[in-house]
């Protein structure tokens, strides 16, 4: 991706934003909660596990999600074109990952506390439903996408309103073909 594209990205969409996003949906997908990946690391019965990390439990459980995400995608949508919000196509999965390094290092991991707190699916979805709000409306514009139309934030909205929008709680994975 050129760095004239990325520029562009960076402009359109805050990353805190798509950060937030990012992180809630992977969240939201964990085994307690909408079961469509196996990872459990933010599931408050199962933080005895990461306690050997004192100072980064959370932050680990939080990359071990965001890894159990990207692993179903990868399941999903095998071909090297398809745009997902965990995509490597977009620069919203490398936002999150380096926000959780951040973490590990800053020692203020308020946000995964409040991950931490989700307790059901739906409770999840109207967080993550208020946050995306912060985006503004979304928008597909057809099956593919070219890499100038990476940066319009309407596309990021469409993805994460395709998790909210989950029919019978089954994963269907929202994407768009690389042109």
């Amino acid at each position: 991706m050129s760095d004239a594209v990325l520029d562009d990205l960076t402009s359109a969409v805050e990353p805190e934003h798509a950060v937030r996003l990012v992180l809630g949906v992977a969240r939201l997908g964990e085994a307690d909660l909408a079961r469509w990946w196996s990872s459990q690391g933010l599931n408050p019965a199962v933080a005895f596990a990461l306690a050997g990390f004192r100072r980064t439990g959370r932050v680990v459980g939080a990359e071990l999600m965001l890894l159990s995400a990207v692993r179903r995608h990868r399941q999903v949508l095998p071909r090297d074109n398809a745009v997902h919000l965990f995509s490597a196509h977009l620069p919203y999965l490398h936002w999150a990952q380096a926000h959780l390094a951040e973490m590990k290092t800053s020692g203020h991991p308020s946000l995964l506390e409040e991950f931490s707190e989700w307790s059901t699916a739906g409770a999840a979805t109207a967080v993550i439903r208020r946050w995306r709000q912060d985006i503004g409306p979304a928008r597909r514009s057809g099956d593919t996408v070219t890499s100038s139309k990476l940066s319009d934030p309407a596309l990021l909205a469409w993805l994460v309103d395709g998790y909210l929008d989950t029919r019978d709680g089954e994963l269907s994975v929202p994407y768009v073909d690389l042109a």
